[in-house]
């Protein structure tokens, strides 16, 4: 008896340490094709000033951004500095909902007071969640308001393929973006605010007497100086990248990263085969372009004609989105066609461009709170007849009356300001 008692009990464990093995390798199959799906990522490489497009795998690719989503909420608070509705040194009280934000953050308290500076600097550069939110209902008066005001914005920019559900990242149904939404988002961020743009490159920040370091572990690399790391278990590890060599600048999107080092590698690969393929482009050279929508107040970005609706008897059924997509257009179109815009220098080099254009900002220009700046490049002859290229310092999306005002305030001060009709100078 005691002999078959062994006996028994042996084959009874034996066949649960197979049935214990057997699910493991189903779980663990299970797990894998589930991170597999998860971390199916995308990537986009191209140059900032130009916006040529120099590789992309799967840029289309609708993925969760994680942390790259506080890239619009920062956009946002920058344009309301900008527009004065609120100051850097403004303080702000934290509320429960910020202060309950989990993962990354700065451990504020309820009822504790912080600078709009700190709250930036902390949501740039450490990805503090709590400082996000704070921001978010500053700006916004709730979280779920700003979302919205995030969702508009990205739609103005031409992030067609973009939908924010917090200002944090955190997955939530339908959060959810592109790589290359992700780029027109970073190349807008760098032209529009570039007085604001240098708090991505900082390596740590000091907040209510304590130091955070930087989220972004590539800062440092070759010419790298920004932008924004992101991680959910939902969107992998995400980097937005920016890196400047000889004057010439590129940014890489990368969504869906296996590991926090697999994905600075690939980053830092993905830069040094940019700048090898920027080499042998001549800069104006003809290619793939980042082309969002334009805003609706940028007239020189929008300037083709409207596209005739074809017949309805010439009309095919494979044509029928094509034609509604053109009408769309045209309708657009013709709507940006109404606004005005001020001139404030012409250069050949875009670097002098800049230059000036941060200069204003620094001086806070009068009047020209309600144009967007701009630094729009194009063509024309020069006296002997060869064509050039020049970048032009603009202020544009006013009505006529406010541009009118604005170049009066501009020569009051001695400043060389030029009117741009809608239909531009050739009109």
């Amino acid at each position: 008896m005691p002999r078959r008692e062994t006996h028994a009990t042996k084959t009874h464990w034996l066949i649960r340490c197979v049935r214990v093995a057997l699910i493991a390798l189903t779980l663990a199959g299970a797990f894998a094709t589930q991170a597999h799906a998860r971390n199916k990522g995308g990537f986009i490489v191209y140059e900032v000033e130009s916006g040529r497009v120099l590789r992309a795998v799967r840029s289309r690719a609708r993925l969760h951004p994680a942390s790259l989503t506080k890239m619009m909420t920062l956009y946002l608070v920058f344009e309301a500095v900008e527009q004065r509705k609120i100051t850097l040194h403004q303080r702000m009280k934290i509320s429960r909902h910020a202060a309950s934000m989990p993962a990354m953050e700065l451990g504020v308290r309820r009822g504790d007071v912080i600078t709009v500076r700190d709250a930036v600097r902390a949501a740039a550069v450490h990805s503090a969640n709590d400082a996000a939110v704070a921001l978010a209902e500053l700006v916004g008066g709730t979280e779920k308001n700003f979302a919205r005001m995030m969702t508009a914005k990205a739609r103005e920019l031409g992030m067609l393929e973009t939908t924010f559900k917090n200002a944090t990242g955190f997955t939530r149904k339908g959060h959810l973006s592109t790589p290359r939404d992700m780029a027109i988002l970073a190349q807008r961020l760098f032209q529009d605010f570039p007085q604001h743009y240098a708090v991505f490159s900082k390596r740590s920040v000091n907040v209510q007497g304590r130091r955070y370091r930087a989220t972004n572990s590539l800062l440092g690399a070759p010419g790298v100086d920004g932008i924004k790391t992101g991680y959910t278990r939902a969107a992998g590890y995400n980097l937005v990248a920016s890196a400047e060599r000889r004057r010439r600048r590129i940014t890489v999107v990368l969504m869906g990263g296996r590991t926090k080092d697999r994905r600075n590698k690939a980053v830092a690969e993905l830069l040094d085969d940019g700048f090898k393929r920027l080499k042998k482009i001549r800069p104006n050279a003809p290619g793939p372009r980042l082309r969002p929508k334009p805003r609706a107040k940028e007239t020189e970005l929008a300037r083709s004609a409207p596209t005739p609706r074809p017949r309805p008897e010439t009309a095919r059924p494979g044509n029928l989105q094509m034609t509604a997509m053109a009408a769309r257009r045209s309708r657009y179109e013709a709507m940006v066609g109404k606004r005005w815009a001020i001139q404030l220098g012409s250069f050949f080099k875009r670097e002098e461009a800049r230059e000036m254009l941060q200069g204003i900002m620094r001086r806070r220009g009068p009047r020209i709170d309600t144009g967007y700046r701009a630094i729009v490049t194009g063509r024309i002859k020069n006296a002997s007849g060869k064509s050039v290229t020049v970048h032009r310092v603009r202020f544009t999306g006013m009505d006529e009356g406010s541009a009118r005002a604005a170049c009066r305030a501009l020569e009051a001060r001695k400043r060389p300001c030029a009117l741009v009709p809608p239909e531009g100078w050739g009109g």
